[in-house]
Order: C-alpha cells, then sequence, then structure tokens
C-alpha cells in the first residue's frame, strides 16, 4: 500500500515538473547583419619612400646610401615632420650580380644598398611639397602613399548609426515578407570595421617635378553590427 502511494506521489511530481515544458514555446528569431559606410577626406597620409645606392664595395654602397639618408632626415625635419612620425622599415644590402656572360658563371659587379622608411604627414597641403623635396635628396624609390584620418572616431560612431538603421529596416523587411512583426532585440554584436584607404602604386621618384600633384580622394570608413530579433506573430 505505501509502495503504491510513493509510486502515485512521484509520478505527480513528474507531471508537474514537465507541463511547463511541454507548454514552452521555442522563441521564434531573425538575425540581420546592417552595413554602415561613411566616406571622408582623409586629413593624413602615410608615405613609404626608399633610397637605394649602388657602388663596387659594399662599404661604399652603405656609405653613399647613409648620406643621402641624412640628407632625406634634414629634408623632412625642415618640412615640419616629427621624429616620431618616421620610421625605418626596410635596410638592405646585396650583391649586384652580371649575367650577361653566356655559359660562364655570374659575377659579382657592385653592392645594392637599399633603406625604406615610413614618413607620416599631418598636413596634406604641403604633402606634394615633401614629395619633391625628399626626391631632391635623393630618395629615387616610392612605394606606396596612404591616406586615411588622424582621428576616426567621429566617422566611425556615425558608421555604426547606420549599420544600426541598416541592420533594423533589412529585419523589418524580412519579418514583414514572412508575415511576422519584429520583437524586442535579443542579441547584438559588431561583426568588424575598417578604414578602406586610396592606395598609390610603386612608382620611380627621379623625375617628380615641383610640387607633386596629389589627390587624397576619399577614406571609407565601415561599420558591420549582427543583430538578432525576436519574432511575433
Amino acid at each position: 500500500m505505501a509502495n503504491r502511494f510513493f509510486i502515485r506521489w512521484l509520478s505527480l511530481i513528474l507531471i508537474l515538473v514537465a507541463a511547463p515544458l511541454n507548454a514552452e514555446e521555442i522563441q521564434r528569431s531573425i538575425t540581420v547583419t546592417g552595413t554602415g559606410v561613411v566616406n571622408t577626406a582623409p586629413d593624413q597620409a602615410t608615405i613609404t619612400v626608399g633610397i637605394e645606392t649602388q657602388d663596387r664595395t659594399a662599404r661604399g654602397a652603405m656609405s653613399q646610401n647613409n648620406l643621402r639618408m641624412n640628407e632625406m632626415m634634414a629634408v623632412l625635419n625642415n618640412a615640419g615632420i616629427a621624429g616620431q612620425d618616421v620610421q625605418t622599415t626596410a635596410l638592405t644590402l646585396n650583391p649586384v650580380w652580371d649575367h650577361r656572360q653566356s655559359g660562364k658563371q655570374p659575377q659579382i659587379i657592385g653592392y645594392a644598398a637599399a633603406n625604406l622608411v615610413t614618413i607620416r604627414a599631418r598636413d596634406l597641403d604641403k604633402l606634394g611639397m615633401v614629395l619633391d623635396q625628399v626626391s631632391a635628396a635623393g630618395a629615387n624609390r616610392i612605394h606606396s602613399i596612404q591616406f586615411g584620418l588622424q582621428d576616426t572616431s567621429a566617422a566611425m560612431e556615425q558608421a555604426r548609426r547606420t549599420a544600426t538603421t541598416d541592420a533594423k529596416a533589412r529585419a523589418v523587411l524580412y519579418a514583414a515578407g514572412l508575415g511576422a512583426t519584429l520583437g524586442p532585440v535579443l542579441q547584438i554584436s559588431e561583426s568588424g570595421h575598417s578604414p578602406r584607404p586610396q592606395m598609390m602604386g610603386m612608382a620611380r621618384a627621379e623625375s617628380m617635378a615641383m610640387d607633386v600633384p596629389v589627390a587624397g580622394g576619399e577614406v571609407g570608413i565601415t561599420a558591420q553590427i549582427t543583430v538578432t530579433f525576436a519574432l511575433a506573430e
């Protein structure tokens, strides 16, 4: 008798516990990604320039390179480029081989020294002048010019607002197509953001004219968010 009573009591507890689980409905939701892009004029440029020199001896090649680099550093200082805005990015010394004699082993006929520096120019009005002056000081390579913003916070905030609006508009559109309406936001995350600078490819700089014309164009700041909304009937 006691065992029968215990079994009925245990079954009642299981029913009461399981009932809410069976009645609970799975939360319907929709996940969308919104993108915001803000294009704005750049206010700084990062330039990678270099000096390459050749001589019969390794010491001669390096000596000439050091002389020209010192002249270029002085030019940058006179142009108002701060020391923290100039950084050496590569320094190489390689043999120069003569492959012209067919059937014979290549011969070393000299050495080439190269020094690359990255320069951050914070005054774009002087950029053309700086390029011309470093060329006159001995720079014979321009590897890239990358335009950007010194402070991206304002543009990024605007891009994030645009991304949020875009995400909600997409969610409303998809929900309406499914015959549902949007509920509260369940989750939101930032998928990533990045500036999209304009680039200028590698070029020789021996024949640059006075005040090199440089077009900065626009820099695009991109923000992307992923949002999950609940769906209601």
